[in-house]
């Protein structure tokens, strides 16, 4: 699903009730009150992204937005939104926490739907909605709720700001490719909340494993890539790396192949290069290996793959491996 509502395509009496409808579709589960009731546009964007995620875009005039204790009682929603506000007009409350910004740029917030809040829009303005299952980020409560002020701390809140406006027009694509982007996007909003831990305080578990998944979704083109240079990187020994990657359903090696060979098959479906050239791409060294992985994972070869155009049904990607080097 693409384009959700465009009210220029709506008669005017019937365009408040559209666009509420259009954002109970895109399960926005709160009550909708506009701005003006006589002058209100939208055009609104809705994508799937695999299980547990899922992005909205929209473009209009003004609205509130509230999520009532009631509803919270009655509509049971264990989502974040990860929230990207144009520039304009916006106050937004939840709990304790209460922000009234005019911005001149894009701004990033994080609603928690499973409590109640209040958000409003002033006058015409831009939002980009990724929400995921809190499940499916797999972050403790508590690093979610001390994360939610701080989130301008984080050093890769650019880099997800960049992600999630670049993502609206990268979309159109196989449902298997925006699987695997879902994917790439829940690790960069796990990176986000992760990172906003005050430095001078080890970080958890839970926050290092996602400082490290990250940085294996950057590097994994390189072939040199192994806990070492990793464990370098984020200024731990290899020992304390691999007991915290010991409570996570796959190894670090496992990781680093699955992250691969999912690239892998997604540059195969939308690129033309040879299959070796997308091979090395994605840090494989072995053209033999490389094809043998991607069967085990995907049960085709890298070339049946791009022959059926990226869009078979495949089964499950990797389970947990005792491999040791990726």
């Amino acid at each position: 699903m693409a384009l959700v509502l465009d009210t220029s395509l709506v008669a005017p009496a019937d365009r408040a009730e559209a666009v509420r409808a259009a954002m109970r579709l895109a399960r926005v589960p709160a009550l909708l009150t506009h701005e003006s009731e006589e002058r209100i546009h939208a055009r609104l964007s809705f994508w799937q992204l695999g299980e547990g995620a899922a992005l909205m875009h929209r473009a209009g005039s003004g609205l509130v937005l509230r999520r009532t204790p009631g509803m919270v009682r009655r509509i049971a929603e264990d989502r974040l939104g990860f929230v990207l506000l144009g520039p304009g007009r916006w106050s937004f409350a939840q709990g304790a926490a209460e922000r009234r910004e005019q911005c001149a740029d894009w701004g990033i917030m994080m609603v928690d739907q499973a409590l109640p809040y209040e958000f409003g829009r002033y006058g015409d303005g831009a939002t980009v909605s990724f929400n995921v299952d809190r499940a499916a980020l797999g972050l403790p409560g508590d690093l979610i709720r001390a994360a939610a002020p701080r989130l301008r701390a984080s050093p890769v809140r650019r880099l997800v700001m960049e992600h999630l406006l670049g993502l609206t027009e990268a979309l159109d694509q196989p449902a298997p490719v925006r699987s695997l982007l879902g994917s790439a996007t829940v690790d960069l909003v796990r990176a986000l909340v992760a990172t906003t831990a005050d430095p001078r305080v080890e970080q958890p578990g839970e926050a290092l494993l996602t400082q490290t998944k990250l940085y294996v979704r950057r590097h994994y083109g390189d072939p040199a890539l192994d806990a070492a240079r990793i464990a370098r990187v984020h200024a731990v020994s290899v020992r304390r790396l691999y007991a915290v990657w010991a409570g996570d359903a796959e190894t670090l090696a496992g990781h680093i192949i699955r992250v691969r060979l999912e690239e892998a098959r997604s540059l195969l479906a939308v690129r033309t290069q040879p299959v070796a050239a997308v091979g090395r791409a994605c840090g494989f060294v072995d053209m033999a290996h490389f094809a043998r992985r991607f069967r085990q994972a995907f049960g085709m070869s890298p070339r049946e793959w791009r022959a059926v155009g990226g869009l078979g049904t495949l089964p499950g990607t990797t389970d947990r491996t005792g491999i040791d080097q990726p």
